[in-house]
């Protein structure tokens, strides 16, 4: 589309246009700059219809930037070196149940089981033992795993005890406990490249109550531990027994007590059927289900011996 004006008459010896008059020339013009020209009330409107079209767009837009700011800084948290984590961690573990002498057995063993796992020199592991008959166990930030009394007299083997203290483990090298506890955590964490004062005063509550307070993990949380747990059972012992034998007793409890299921179910999504997940882990990567003669090895004597839960 061309625009059609008219000159006005050139100056005398212009190489322009002729000097005798006005000349007629033609320029192409684009449709928004015709549009632009029209009076308001002949350009077109949105109907409501696709005004509630571009809303929804914008909404959709705005909520999925959100989301991904969310997971950025849940993910970039755990970028952050591990010991910084644990520095800002330890200062509230003395809200925790103090050490005492089936604690530092438990270190023991769950040194043993970091060996095996391969942990890295720089991911400290630590065992608190919670003087209580409830059915949980979940690993924290600052590499604390806690355990309680109530699920610790229910293993019969040291494979599942092994099983067990594998699975938290694996927790805390893929730093789910800082992912799974909120932005909080992973803001301080963050932070605290920059300024631990700073990041203290930001994250101190979800570090205070995130010691005490039970991560709720993911689905891909759990099938990550699964793996490392089946490879470090396999290890120590050659086969998947122990990861067998605790869903075994996690399916007991809940049989005995449906309308009560044990606290570690709701925070380990899927480990009733652990079962079903290593049976797929033993095909995929040629691991052993189970021993020969499906013996185990008893619970270690200090654990046996430990005094009952209050």
């Amino acid at each position: 589309m061309y625009a059609v004006g008219v000159a006005p008459p050139s100056a005398e010896g212009s190489k322009i246009g002729p000097a005798s008059g006005p000349w007629i020339f033609a320029l192409p013009m684009n449709k928004a700059r015709i549009s632009a020209q029209r009076p308001f009330s002949m350009r077109r409107r949105s109907s409501p219809r696709e005004i509630g079209r571009k809303l929804l767009i914008l909404v959709l837009v705005v909520g999925l930037c959100g989301i991904l700011v969310i997971d950025g800084i849940r993910y970039l948290g755990s970028l952050v070196p591990f010991p910084v984590e644990r520095q800002m961690a330890m200062p509230y573990a003395a809200n925790l149940a103090k050490p005492d002498a089936l604690s530092l057995s438990l270190n023991q063993f769950a040194e043993k089981i970091a060996i095996a796992q391969g942990i890295p020199p720089e991911v400290p592991i630590e065992v608190r033992v919670i003087n209580h008959d409830w059915i949980q166990s979940y690993a924290t930030i600052g590499g604390y795993i806690i355990l309680y009394k109530g699920l610790l007299a229910e293993l019969k083997s040291e494979e599942a005890l092994a099983a067990l203290l594998a699975h938290q483990i694996a927790h805390l090298v893929h730093r789910h406990p800082a992912q799974a506890l909120g932005k909080r955590v992973n803001v301080g964490l963050l932070l605290s490249v920059v300024s631990q004062d700073l990041a203290a005063q930001i994250a101190a509550p979800s570090f205070s109550g995130g010691l005490r307070t039970e991560p709720f993990f993911s689905r891909e949380h759990e099938e990550q531990a699964h793996v490392d747990t089946g490879a470090t059972l396999v290890t120590l012992y050659g086969h998947l027994g122990g990861a067998l034998d605790l869903g075994s007793t996690l399916q007991r409890l809940i049989a005995a007590k449906p309308e009560s299921p044990p606290g570690m179910i709701t925070t380990h999504p899927g480990w009733e059927r652990v079962a079903d997940d290593m049976g797929r882990l033993a095909q995929e990567r040629d691991w052993k289900i189970d021993s020969a003669d499906g013996k185990r090895r008893p619970a270690p004597d200090w654990l046996n011996a430990a005094p009952p839960a209050k």
